[in-house]
């Protein structure tokens, strides 16, 4: 299951609104999901896609432009920011 982000930076622009429940939405099924892969283009890197294996938890968040996450290969709390793609992985899902 793909989810696409798109999260709305601090520096407001005419037209672009973002409803709270569609970060609520994304992190109701990373909770449910908990393990996930994630791609972002951050303008550290000049938009080049950056690819990580990530785990959802307590400490995650996600904010106006950005997304907390635990990478899984490098260990430690990174942050995404610009428009995320989310895929869930199968088989972790919490059943309880």
């Amino acid at each position: 299951m793909g989810l696409v982000y798109n999260p709305i930076h601090n520096r407001k622009k005419k037209g672009h609104t973002m409803a709270k429940t569609d970060a609520q939405t994304v992190i109701e099924k990373l909770k449910e999901a908990v393990y996930f892969s994630i791609c972002y283009k951050p303008k550290k890197y000049n938009g080049k896609p950056i690819y990580r294996n990530a785990k959802w938890d307590d400490k995650c968040k996600i904010g106006n432009g950005y997304i907390i996450y635990y990478d899984r290969d490098r260990g430690g709390y990174r942050c995404a920011t610009g428009e995320s793609a989310i895929s869930l992985e199968q088989g972790s899902l919490n059943n309880g």
